[in-house]
């Protein structure tokens, strides 16, 4: 494939096809034009990224143009012998393929994760699909991914004792290479590194002096041209409550709200149904709502563990994997110099946090910049801090809530 004037240029069995195609966040389309054949072809669809353009093109070219007997011999011949076989061996535990996996010459690293105990694949860019067992180490990739994609597990071909997935798909198969765990043989242990944290943080007393927050903050959905406001709240255990107000071209557009008691947890939002969570997600929402998650990390997690060592932004930082009895692990950065958290990673999604001041004797990040499996990218900024403040019982609970900033009251 070559590329000319903004446009990719390949050969298709003889005839030259000038072709682009575009994604971003709820469309997809494919454009092309076979010039001696005074053809074109377009296509435009409702999701982010598809490879029904692809498909769909293949079969307008064959039809309209069509291919010699010889050329469909060859192609049934190739298409027929190029799924893997189940040489990858027998089924393993779903646990034992969990991993990243690198695709070295795109420079995409996909992950493999549990999902309340069943296997998924985060996609760089197009977020977390469930992987469903075909047969031995194959699964097909599960909706929204269209029919035609299978991941197979296997030995590595020039590794034995490494691993490796093959990726098919109709735009082309390619293998992703597994990353090998690195043990962290450090001086740092765990408990040490929790221990710095919280002083960090304050200190044990102070932290725990603090029994709940209240911020206000603005928000700016910066690839959307999407802008709010809202408020958050977390008070005792478990507790964490979020109102927001969207806005855009000058026009207000959307509330959102999510809860959590401890006990039951949901979103309300203005354009879409209630969703009520239950499971690993409200177990997800519990530990979400922790005030202070590094005085209860025992508690909290399952497990923690510190990986490695690494560098986020020229920054050398401790990378602690924390796994809870059920629901999603959490990867957290935690600088090696200010033991303050400046990095987290959660279902595919990367939290970056900077700007830490001082309020009240509590380190508090300011700015908090989330980017989403797809690219999106939104920035919160704390515009307010307050402590030992307590919302009315109800902004806890999934109907009739009173509005978090009508809602304050303090502690005796």
């Amino acid at each position: 494939t070559g590329y000319g004037y903004g446009w990719f240029l390949r050969d298709w069995h003889g005839h030259q096809v000038v072709e682009h195609g575009g994604n971003i966040d709820g469309f997809n389309a494919q454009v092309a034009f076979m010039p001696d054949q005074h053809i074109g072809f377009a296509l435009l669809t409702n999701i982010s990224a598809s490879p029904l353009g692809s498909q769909a093109m293949e079969a307008v070219w064959s039809n309209l143009v069509g291919l010699s007997d010889a050329e469909i011999s060859l192609k049934a011949a190739t298409t027929a012998t190029a799924a893997p076989s189940d040489a990858s061996g027998p089924a393993v535990a779903p646990d034992k393929e969990v991993g990243k996996y690198v695709l070295a010459v795109a420079k995409m690293t996909f992950e493999v994760l549990l999902k309340e105990g069943k296997p998924v694949l985060v996609i760089p860019g197009q977020g977390t699909v469930p992987l469903v067992s075909v047969s031995g180490r194959r699964y097909k990739l599960g909706g929204p991914v269209p029919d035609g994609f299978f991941l197979t597990f296997r030995p590595a071909k020039d590794d034995a004792a490494a691993s490796e997935a093959f990726l098919e798909q109709p735009q082309g198969n390619v293998v992703l290479v597994k990353e090998k765990a690195q043990l962290y043989a450090g001086p740092m242990t765990v408990e040490d590194l929790m221990r710095r944290e919280v002083e960090a943080l304050g200190g044990e007393s102070t932290l725990k002096a603090r029994r709940s927050m209240m911020l206000r903050f603005d928000i700016a959905m910066e690839d959307q041209g999407i802008t709010g406001n809202g408020t958050e709240w977390y008070d005792g255990p478990g507790r964490h409550a979020q109102t927001m107000t969207l806005s855009a071209a000058g026009k207000r557009i959307a509330t959102m709200r999510d809860y959590c008691d401890g006990k039951q947890a949901g979103a309300e939002n203005s354009f879409s149904q209630s969703e009520t969570k239950t499971g690993a997600k409200l177990s997800d929402e519990v530990i979400d709502a922790a005030l202070w998650p590094a005085l209860e990390w025992k508690t909290l997690f399952k497990s923690v563990t510190i990986k490695k060592t690494d560098k986020v932004g020229g920054e050398e930082v401790y990378v602690v994997e924390k796994q809870p009895e059920k629901g999603r692990s959490i990867t957290e950065y935690v600088s090696a110099q200010t033991f303050l958290l400046v990095k987290r990673e959660v279902s595919g999604a990367d939290e970056a946090y900077s700007d830490y001041r001082t309020v009240d004797g509590v380190k508090v990040p300011f700015k908090r910049v989330v980017t989403a499996p797809s690219g999106t990218r939104n920035t919160t900024t704390i515009r307010q801090v307050r402590f030992n403040a307590r919302p009315a019982t109800s902004v806890f609970e999934p109907t009739g809530a009173v509005p978090a900033s009508d809602a304050l009251s303090t502690y005796r």
